[in-house]
């Protein structure tokens, strides 16, 4: 009996490695996972260039987190959605909701961006901003586009 619970544990532990292996993109999906983003607006905005962590995950998930997050306004993660286009790129459309130093929402902002990937390690891309009420809706798309230029955040080993 214990020789079968030793087969169905190896079993089990192949099939979920099969199943992250999946997950992180072996099958074609090289975009997966984490990457650190240069940010750098439209030059009319006045706004220097930040850094942006942003991951896509499978199933169409999109999450985001900026440099800026904490400034007054202050803004919340950005969640959304990315897809592939038949052209290879992925879009996104992503919201986040912008605070008051109080901590009342006051609105949203809805990032729509595209990526390119020249090799699997490299990202660039452009993206704009829509400012809007608390229901993402009644949207004011502000001019220009920013520049989007990024690396995969890579697994590295532990130890010394």
């Amino acid at each position: 009996m214990t020789r079968f619970k030793f087969v169905v544990g190896k079993l089990a532990v192949l099939t979920c490695l099969a199943v992250v292996c999946y997950a992180q993109g072996t099958e074609g999906d090289t975009h997966l996972g984490t990457w650190m983003v240069t940010v750098t607006p439209p030059a009319a905005s006045g706004r220097p260039a930040f850094n942006a962590l942003i991951t896509f995950a499978g199933g169409g998930a999109f999450i985001a987190s900026t440099q800026n997050d904490h400034a007054i306004p202050s803004a919340g993660i950005q969640q959304g959605s990315w897809q592939r286009g038949a052209d290879g790129q992925i879009s996104s459309t992503e919201v986040y909701f912008v605070y008051l130093p109080t901590g009342v929402a006051v609105g949203t902002v809805k990032v729509r961006a595209t990526y390119a990937f020249s090799d699997p390690d490299t990202l660039t891309g452009s993206g704009q901003l829509l400012l809007c009420d608390l229901n993402v809706a009644n949207c004011n798309l502000l001019p220009g586009f920013a520049s989007l230029q990024g690396k995969r955040v890579e697994v590295e080993p532990v130890g010394p």
